[in-house]
């Protein structure tokens, strides 16, 4: 396989970066939930966190399939501070929409130079981008409707802790 374009190198491993960055985010929303009475919310945040590690792997896996180095370097530290599940979950759609953009741009940059490898690639996370960004939007309809009522939140948090999403 030819060697990958050195602007798409670039462009992967800060996504790289940025999947590790987001499952970070995650595991310190977990830790949030966790010191609390969500277990439910903090098991899915976990679960999140999980996936996000497997996103970076696979950028990771596909740098190294293509022969280039996969270089790291540091990774920001995330929030850990919160007012309440609205608010976490408003923030991960951000964090999700964020990562949904660099990859429309690893695209874009491997569309324009012919990088048809890195294209095919690219379509599982496309998809996997919708998912998620569907699912965390449900999340915050469902936080907004039950507002303040705790029986309301209460019942989202056992939902989500059975959820396999």
């Amino acid at each position: 396989m030819a060697k990958i374009p050195a602007k798409i190198e670039k462009l992967i491993t800060a996504q790289i970066h940025k999947e590790l960055f987001s499952h970070l985010s995650y595991l310190a929303m977990s830790a949030y939930f966790e010191r609390g009475a969500y277990k439910g919310f903090a098991a899915y945040m976990r679960k999140q966190a999980a996936d996000e590690h497997t996103h970076a792997m696979k950028f990771f896996d596909y740098l190294i399939s293509r022969n280039a180095p996969a270089v790291l370097s540091k990774v920001d530290a995330p929030a850990t501070e919160f007012r309440s599940p609205l608010e976490i979950f408003k923030k991960a759609l951000v964090l999700e929409e964020s990562v949904t953009k660099s990859i429309h741009e690893i695209y874009e940059a491997a569309f324009e130079l012919k990088d048809f490898g890195t294209l095919e690639m690219l379509n599982w996370f496309l998809k996997e981008q919708v998912e998620e960004e569907e699912v965390t939007t449900d999340w915050i309809d469902k936080l907004t409707l039950a507002g303040d009522d705790v029986s309301a939140h209460l019942r989202l948090d056992h939902e989500a802790g059975k959820t396999k999403e």
